[in-house]
């Protein structure tokens, strides 16, 4: 079995975890129905009892994501301000998105390509962040520190 570790900046990682907290414990999509989801859509992400977290890689990683499988393990690591691994989890899916999701995404979208269309979800097994702190995960995700 793979494992898998993606380096994030630091608003989009707060954006998946942020998204993450808000849904809570509440039953996963499968990822073909992630493929329309937009930014602000809070994913209820087959049925986990853990949570599920989108996260994305760019043209120039396509093919790392086409050797990404069903069960691989997946680290997130945010590059600022904590330098760290924040989320531990298993992959259940890859959808390619149609619609930008991270805020990031929506502000630099170049010529109507998104800029991370090519996506998977992750059930999350670990999270860094306790969920009393999605205030803070929130500002972070909209880049009020």
């Amino acid at each position: 079995m793979a494992a898998w570790l993606f380096i994030g900046n630091p608003t989009n990682v707060a954006y998946s975890i942020y998204k993450y907290l808000e849904a809570g414990l509440q039953q996963c999509k499968t990822p073909s129905e992630f493929r329309d989801i937009q930014e602000g859509a809070t994913p209820r992400l087959p049925t986990s009892s853990t949570g599920c977290l989108i996260w994305g890689v760019n043209h120039n990683n396509k093919d790392a994501w086409t050797q990404i499988k069903e069960g691989n393990s997946f680290f997130l690591y945010a590059t600022d301000p904590v330098k760290s691994v924040l989320v531990r989890g298993r992959i259940l899916g890859k959808f390619e998105g149609r619609a930008p999701y991270w805020p990031d995404e929506r502000e630099e979208q170049e010529g109507g390509k998104l800029k991370w269309p090519y996506r998977f979800v992750v059930e999350v097994n670990w999270c860094g962040v306790p969920s009393d702190n999605i205030d803070v995960v929130r500002q972070c995700a909209e880049g009020l520190q």
